[in-house]
């Protein structure tokens, strides 16, 4: 068993405690065996594992691991959609994958959710990581989106077929759905991620989507029956709304919400997770990563919904989960992950709320 003692660094546990220097903590195997002043705990190690190996913190905070509770692992930093649901194969975007993973374990993130992808690579992806084969944080994993036409998974015109590499799956009846939650449960997902409405810039306004309270009831029903969870793609205030008295596990944007789903949300502890870096990311190089200005000044417009908004709700108590949206160009890999564990309300950040 690896014995490490981590002394002369600042060490912050995360407990809202202030940080301690002139502390060490010494990590026997998986375990973290001791915290403390520097001189008892390195007395601890001399006694009891005189063979450890020493690191050096000095200059450096010993810290948790991160946890960034949305990244797709499947993208691959896509800057379009055709990238995204065409170009590459299952067997590419996999070696991609595990490659990209390790870029976010060094970035000090140790635990992800991935919230929907292509194909069955998240799930691989998970299973080869707790199997030692690859390195990579821990994950849980959904699969493809359920989508109607009308959601964010309905790229495609209605006269093309959608292929089997596309981030969705396309379910317009209540029946399609539950089926659709079933076979991803047999298939070994974690979570149901759906595609409550669309994104803002295909629109003048937030694009509604179609589903139904009652469609996202039998969804949430069932998943919850499988003993798994769900979460739902929401920009818009009625799918958020309607998603949170539904029963789904957390939502993730939510930049349109009015005081009375706050409300909603605070009453039943529904989290939210606002993917807050996606938004300041394009606001600041839109341009620069090719988008085009109409994106841009639609994310403005919801970037400053998203100050209003999630900062009233957090100050009213609703729980916000910090996740990056990473695996696209403006949130790529690795390199975002502190960023968007900034509460919304916070000062801006080289000019852009984030």
């Amino acid at each position: 068993m690896a014995v490490y003692l981590y002394s002369g660094g600042t060490i912050l546990d995360a407990t809202g405690a202030a940080p301690k220097p002139g502390h060490a903590l010494l990590v026997e195997g998986n375990r973290i065996a001791r915290i403390g002043p520097e001189a008892a705990v390195k007395a601890y190690a001399d006694h009891n594992h005189p063979g450890y190996v020493a690191i050096d913190a000095r200059g450096a905070t010993v810290m948790p691991g991160l946890i960034d509770v949305h990244v797709h692992i499947s993208y691959g930093d896509i800057t379009s959609a055709e990238e995204l649901n065409i170009y590459t194969s299952a067997e590419y975007r996999t070696l991609r994958g595990a490659h990209n993973l390790k870029k976010v374990l060094r970035a000090g993130v140790t635990a992800i959710c991935d919230p929907g992808g292509t194909w069955r690579v998240s799930t691989a992806l998970r299973d080869a990581v707790n199997a030692g084969l690859i390195e990579g944080p821990r994950m849980v994993a959904a699969s493809q989106y359920l989508s109607t036409y009308n959601g964010i998974g309905g790229v495609f015109p209605v006269w093309v077929e959608q292929p089997p590499s596309a981030f969705s799956v396309l379910c317009n009846s209540q029946d399609e759905m539950v089926a659709e939650v079933r076979r991803q449960v047999r298939d070994g997902v974690d979570i149901i991620k759906v595609a409550g409405d669309g994104d803002i810039h295909r629109n003048t306004d937030v694009s509604y989507g179609s589903l139904t309270p009652e469609d996202l009831q039998a969804i949430a029903g069932m998943t919850h029956r499988l003993g798994k969870r769900c979460t739902i793609h929401a920009r818009g205030n009625r799918a958020a709304r309607e998603a949170c008295e539904a029963g789904f596990d957390w939502i993730i944007h939510a930049s349109y919400i009015t005081d009375d789903t706050i409300d909603a949300f605070v009453e039943r502890r529904t989290p939210i997770n606002p993917t807050l870096s996606l938004l300041a990311n394009i606001v600041e190089w839109g341009p620069d990563l090719g988008a085009a200005a109409v994106v841009v000044e639609h994310m403005k417009r919801e970037l400053d919904a998203v100050h209003t908004n999630l900062s009233k709700a957090y100050r009213a108590g609703v729980p916000i989960m910090a996740g990056t949206d990473s695996g696209q160009s403006s949130v790529p890999y690795g390199e975002w992950h502190a960023r968007d564990g900034r509460d919304p309300g916070r000062d801006q950040e080289r000019g852009v709320r984030a």
